[in-house]
């Protein structure tokens, strides 16, 4: 009988020792839980992030593309403006020539016109 109640009180001891042991293995479960629940929160978050970083580098992508069209317009009209001033410059100058001939025709018929009185001049003298 001593026996049993010695074994008896080593079977409570070690149902004492489980239920430790449950009430510790049930609390590591709650925190692994709690973890897991803060793990996806973090996914979540870092998910959020790298989607913003997408929508950035296609909205910096777009803008870096508009800013190239940019910078070729402005260089096509850079060639235009260059191409417009030589063809003004070659202009002018061909309208200055054609004035300086028709300033010598002028001159010309100025000189013409005078000898022309000079000798209708004479004539009636």
């Amino acid at each position: 009988v001593a026996k049993v109640e010695v074994k008896e009180s080593e079977v409570a001891a070690l149902k004492q020792k489980v239920a430790e042991k449950d009430s510790k293995f049930s609390d590591v479960t709650e925190k692994m839980k709690a973890l897991q629940a803060d793990l996806q929160i973090a996914r979540d978050c870092v998910q959020t992030h790298l989607n913003t970083i997408d929508d950035l580098n296609t909205e910096l992508t777009v803008k870096v593309s508009d800013r190239n069209n940019h910078d070729d317009e402005v260089e096509q009209l850079k060639i235009t403006l260059v191409t417009l001033s030589e063809a003004s410059k070659k202009a002018e100058a061909e309208l200055v020539a054609k004035v300086e001939v028709k300033e010598s025709e002028v001159a010309a018929l100025k000189h013409q016109a005078n000898d022309y009185e000079k000798k209708l001049g004479d004539a009636t003298e």
